[in-house]
């Protein structure tokens, strides 16, 4: 790749120094990044409670989902129209979308503190949070602060760390009404930081100027939502169709195979500007080389467990009595992080429209597909993975149906989650 060509170019000195700093960049990624997926363990190890943790990832899980509806796609929205068209008049419009409903929220649990112990509550207090946390992560990328935008995106999983260290101390007993406060807190001081002196100048703004914005986030927000209920919303699912104990125990694998999802989040965040910018030809090859990547951490997953299962360590002993489920969340890793992947390029091409009508059907299809088997037999939550990660597959390479129809063609990208899926198949 011509990137690396310019790298070995370097003199001696800057050659090194250059290295050094995306090893540095890398090692932080990683430390942050395990934070987001190793805090609910840490809060799971303290409770020692599967129902409780089971029923604290079912309100994680749907606070993650209803994110995608409570940002109304506005992070998209600031990427396509600040960034690539250059619009910068309407930053003040996009602002003002996600400073409102914090500030009702925080009106509505004054009114009535008992919503604060309510679940949903919970969750939508917590899906707004993360839809700050979505935009702030953006802008963060946008400015090239790829630090910042790392530790932006592992906000509510700090706080959620800091969360169990007070209860694992004894300072605190755990209540879920606690856990919502330090979530709204958490909202409002984003909300504070990053839009509140934002907004002047929006009366200027005309129909004209909010109506293609708004367009833009219906779609994007219909996408998310989409995408959230294909490749996130498993334990939602699997709330009507087995236990909360068992969900607690894919809770605690999909955890344990985040290696994988954090290799992609840490290149999507190093390369982002480059994938709004780069020729397709060259995200293709960086796309395959991710996809090998992660495959080869999922094939260390997938054996070692079986090398190391006479040092009966807990950690090797829960994988190996779960052994199929672990397996499969490896697979859903994978072919996760495939979709997420292209997913980027589907909001850079602003070919949203036809994306909407691919996910749709094929979520449809995914939670038909839940309920005709579960007629048949009572669904395990290695079955309800396994048809969630041929799913995941399946809308890859829809995805790049909908790219190539532009005359767009990934074919290392596409020639990988073929072999992929093929393998998932023959194996699972």
């Amino acid at each position: 790749m011509k990137w690396i060509a310019k790298i070995k170019q370097l003199p001696a000195n800057r050659y090194r120094s250059y290295i050094r700093a995306y090893i540095g960049l890398f090692f932080i990624y990683g430390v942050t990044k395990s934070i987001i997926y190793f805090a609910p363990l840490f809060l799971y190890s303290t409770l020692k409670d599967t129902a409780a943790f089971g029923a604290f990832e079912y309100s994680l899980n749907l606070g993650q989902t209803l994110a995608t509806v409570a940002g109304l796609g506005m992070h998209g929205a600031y990427t396509f129209f600040i960034y690539k068209q250059k619009k910068q008049q309407l930053k003040p419009l996009l602002h003002l979308v996600y400073l409102v409903p914090p500030l009702l929220l925080l009106l509505l649990v004054l009114a009535v503190p008992a919503l604060l112990e309510n679940t949903f509550t919970g969750s939508i207090i917590i899906g707004f949070a993360f839809a700050q946390q979505l935009f702030a992560v953006t802008f963060y990328k946008l400015q090239h602060q790829n630090i910042k935008a790392t530790i932006a995106d592992t906000g509510i999983y700090l706080l959620l760390f800091l969360f169990t260290a007070l209860i694992y101390s004894g300072i605190l007993d755990y209540r879920y009404s606690r856990w919502t406060v330090f979530v709204l807190a958490y909202l409002l001081l984003m909300n504070f930081r990053f839009h509140f002196r934002q907004i002047k100048g929006v009366r200027r703004l005309t129909r004209q100027d909010w109506k293609p914005v708004f367009r833009y986030g219906v779609y994007s927000t219909v996408v998310l939502l989409l995408v959230s209920l294909l490749t996130t919303s498993t334990r939602i699912f699997a709330e009507f169709f087995t236990s909360l104990e068992q969900i607690g125990v894919y809770s605690y694998l999909i955890r344990i195979a985040s290696v994988i999802i954090i290799f992609h989040r840490v290149i999507q965040t190093l390369f982002y500007t480059h994938i709004y910018t780069s020729p397709h030809q060259r995200l293709d090859r960086l796309f395959a080389i991710v996809l090998a990547a992660v495959l080869f951490f999922a094939a260390a997953g997938y054996f070692l467990p079986e090398l190391l299962k006479g040092a009966r360590y807990p950690l090797i002993v829960t994988i190996l009595h779960n052994r199929a489920l672990w397996h499969t969340v490896l697979f859903q890793a994978v072919l996760w992080t495939g979709f997420a992947l292209m997913d980027l390029v589907l909001y850079r091409e602003n070919l949203l429209g036809a994306y909407v009508k691919v996910l749709a059907m094929i979520v449809l299809l995914m939670a038909a597909t839940f309920w005709t088997v579960h007629l048949l037999y009572p669904l395990s939550m290695q079955q309800i993975t396994w048809i969630n990660a041929l799913f995941i597959g399946a809308a890859t390479l829809a995805q790049c149906s909908v790219l190539k129809r532009k005359g767009i063609y990934y074919k290392y990208t596409i020639g990988l989650q073929w072999i992929l899926l093929l393998c998932f198949l023959v194996m699972g």
